[in-house]
């Protein structure tokens, strides 16, 4: 399944290309990502702060895994990693 599809199943299988923390001001640090599918496409993938600790553990740049519990939600920073007018979020 590519990310294109993902809309339909919300399980897809990725790997994560670049992994950063990023400070949110006072709302703490998120685990901040871009992840490919097997066709090449990429997407921004966010990890609210209150998940970033338990999972930043287990999540290693060039690491293939599969995702599914997340949503789709508005890309409004103005940094971009990719052109889509949306990123995963993490729940």
């Amino acid at each position: 399944m590519t990310l294109i599809q993902l809309m339909k199943n919300k399980k897809v299988k990725v790997q994560i290309l670049v992994l950063w923390k990023a400070n949110k001001n006072a709302a703490g640090i998120s685990l901040e990502m871009v992840l490919v599918d097997k066709e090449g496409t990429r997407i921004h993938a966010q990890v609210e702060e209150d998940l970033s600790k338990p999972h930043q553990k287990f999540l290693k740049e060039g690491q293939a895994v599969i995702i599914n519990a997340f949503q789709l939600k508005d890309y409004l920073e103005e940094f971009r990693t990719n052109p889509y007018p949306y990123k995963i979020g993490f729940f």
